[in-house]
C-alpha cells in the first residue's frame, strides 16, 4: 500500500501551504489529486493533514497504486515541484 507524505523544501516541516500561492492545503478540497484508472486519468478533490500526509480517497485509490500526481487546488501546481515529497509501502 502506498502514501504520500509532502514537506517544506528541504526541511522536515509537514507541508500546510502552497509555497507558491500560500492556498492551505490542509482544508477539504484543497489538493487537486491526479488519479490513473483503466488507462485515464482522473481528478478528485483531496487534502493534505496536518503532518502532511496526502489524505486517500474513500475507495483507497492512491495506496493502490493509481497516484498520477498531487496538485495545488488555488494555482494548479504540481507540488512535486515545490516540496520534496516521501512515498512509503505499508
Amino acid at each position: 500500500m502506498l502514501a504520500y507524505r509532502y514537506f517544506e523544501a528541504g526541511t522536515n516541516e509537514p507541508l500546510r501551504r502552497c509555497p507558491q500561492c500560500n492556498h492551505a492545503l490542509i482544508e477539504e478540497g484543497s489538493v487537486c489529486l491526479a488519479l490513473s484508472v483503466g488507462g485515464r486519468v482522473v481528478e478528485v478533490n483531496a487534502r493534505l493533514d496536518e503532518q502532511g500526509w496526502l489524505v486517500d480517497t474513500a475507495d483507497s485509490a492512491v495506496a493502490r497504486g493509481h497516484h498520477a500526481g498531487s496538485y495545488c487546488g488555488g494555482c494548479g501546481a504540481l507540488l512535486l515541484d515545490m516540496a520534496d515529497e516521501d512515498q512509503s509501502e505499508g
